[in-house]
């Protein structure tokens, strides 16, 4: 997109914080309840946040239908694919990459942590 057709486009119209805030609810894949979807107004993507205490796991035995790309935003978790083979230390900052229909285990064992995700369903 050119700037004058994206410029074009801004409404410069001020809006009430609310109206930016996403819908928010547990994730009905979520094993252990630890873990919120947040449905963006776009149908190309939509956000998973993981809340975790130390020792606190979360499990999606199933998978996601559809690429996914987490990010730990706070402290360090272990992620386990669900069949046992493959473990990676993650920490904040670092990003992983899951194949669709994996279903994996995120478990906080040294210290709280928070993962953000993106990912889109088939």
């Amino acid at each position: 997109m050119d700037p004058k057709t994206f410029v074009d486009h801004l409404s410069y119209d001020a809006s009430e914080p609310k109206k930016f805030a996403l819908q928010h609810e547990t994730w009905k894949k979520s094993g252990n309840g630890r873990t919120q979807i947040y449905h963006t107004p776009w149908d190309e993507f939509d956000l998973l946040y993981t809340k975790l205490e130390t020792g606190q796991e979360e499990v999606v035995e199933e998978g996601i239908g559809g690429p996914t790309v987490f990010v730990v935003t706070h402290g360090a978790v272990v992620l386990r694919d669900t069949a046992g083979l493959q473990q990676e230390k993650l920490e904040q900052g670092q990003v992983v990459f899951i194949k669709p229909g994996n279903g994996y285990r995120i478990m906080a064992k040294d210290q709280a942590a928070e993962v953000w995700g993106s990912f889109v369903e088939d």
